[in-house]
């Protein structure tokens, strides 16, 4: 992790305009060389790094790669899940349907989740009065 020292930028969460395109790379270099190490391949915590760092600096496509690549090395991990779901929020069906099948409990079906999300939604808008 002190080789991230070397880069604020991507060390304070910047934006990607000021990260030039060679401190990406070599970021990027480094988390796939600590993720080959066998310590490194079931860490959620250096997965969910370089999650973070595709996301905020790289490109949608690249997090989405990290993605499935962290859930095939860490598949009971439900941080990794999560923050599929935060960034893809459009794959949550596929992305529950996943968790379910490796036996990773959520608190609620999805089914109940979208009944629950359809009636804040109907609340918000005015078409039903909410409980007392």
């Amino acid at each position: 992790m002190l080789e991230l020292e070397r880069f604020p930028s991507v060390a304070d969460g910047q934006r990607a305009t000021s990260v030039p395109a060679y401190s990406l790379n070599r970021v990027r270099n480094l988390l796939e060389r600590a993720l080959k190490q066998p310590p490194g391949v079931q860490s959620i915590l250096l997965w969910r790094l370089f999650l973070h760092v595709e996301s905020v600096f790289g490109g949608m496509d690249w997090a989405e790669a990290i993605l499935y690549r962290s859930l095939q090395k860490c598949p009971l991990a439900k941080p990794l899940y999560l923050d599929g779901i935060r960034l893809f929020g459009f794959k949550l069906h596929d992305l529950t349907e996943t968790m379910n099948a490796k036996a990773v409990r959520t608190r609620m079906p999805l089914e109940e989740f979208d009944i629950v999300i359809r009636y804040i939604c109907a609340v918000k808008a005015g078409h039903v009065s909410a409980p007392i």
